[in-house]
């Protein structure tokens, strides 16, 4: 996207922000949840909840937005699907650790962990 602004609705560290503003000269970052102010003219919506469908309708500019969650239903609301609005998501991005995650637990309870700590 050339020339655009961006609305990050979640928490970002501040190096990470300043690390997108150096990355992206062209793009315009509005962090935070600033309500009818600069938001409403964002091209793009980075957002892990989902953004109020009234508020998607006054968001004329509206060309874009990116969910931290593997599902996307929820953000389907009917202004967005009244319009052609590109929704994409972070589906996969924990499968690995979260598998990984999981062996640990299974190989530390069948080799008894939790009591070889207690004792």
């Amino acid at each position: 996207m050339e020339n655009c602004q961006v609305w990050i609705r979640l928490k970002l560290p501040e190096n990470e922000i300043h690390s997108l503003t150096n990355a992206f000269s062209n793009v315009r970052f509005v962090v935070g949840d600033d309500g009818e102010g600069k938001a409403a003219q964002s091209d793009a919506v980075f957002t892990e909840e989902a953004v109020p469908d009234d508020f998607v309708a006054r968001m004329s500019k509206l060309r874009w937005m990116h969910v931290t969650r593997g599902g996307v239903n929820i953000y389907l609301t009917p202004s967005v699907m009244s319009r052609s609005i590109q929704v994409t998501g972070s589906k996969g991005i924990h499968g690995c650790s979260f598998s990984e995650f999981a062996l640990a637990y299974i190989f530390a309870l069948a080799k008894k962990l939790p009591q070889c700590l207690e004792a």
